[in-house]
């Protein structure tokens, strides 16, 4: 009789373990799918600050840029108190390291040196390399 009580509560505790873990799950993706949103949602937006012919439009889709896909590290849980701490902390995580740290590069030229310039050219491959970086991302 008491095995039965035993294994009763063995199968009540793995079935509630199975439906918290359910729920886990869909509340993971729930955010998951509000973060993809907002990130393409900035995406658009830098977009638009590419197809202004305007050199501070080019400087502010690369700042922006950045600045996502820092969020996007601390998101997904990357240590540092920088952005160039948290690359460094994901290396298992990003692809290729080199073209990241290249469009990192590339914003804090424009943003500490003060005759830095930036054509639409080199723009559009800065966002480019961000872009790819945080698509992957977000589908690890």
């Amino acid at each position: 009789m008491d095995y039965y009580i035993i294994f009763a509560s063995v199968v009540i505790a793995l079935a509630s373990l199975f439906l918290f873990l359910i729920w886990l799950r869909k509340k993971f993706a729930l955010r998951e799918s509000a973060l993809k949103k907002r990130v393409d949602k900035k995406f658009k937006e830098i977009s638009q600050l590419l197809a202004i012919d305007n050199e501070s439009a080019f400087r502010t889709a690369i700042i922006e840029a950045d600045k996502l896909l820092d969020f996007i590290l601390k998101s997904k849980g990357a240590r540092g108190s920088t952005l160039g701490e948290r690359l460094k902390s994901s290396r298992g995580l990003i692809r290729d390291l080199n073209n990241i740290w290249f469009a990192h590069k590339v914003r804090n030229r424009l943003v500490h040196d003060l005759d830095s310039r930036i054509k639409r050219r080199e723009a559009a491959r800065v966002i480019k390399i961000f872009r790819g970086t945080i698509n992957h991302l977000l589908n690890l």
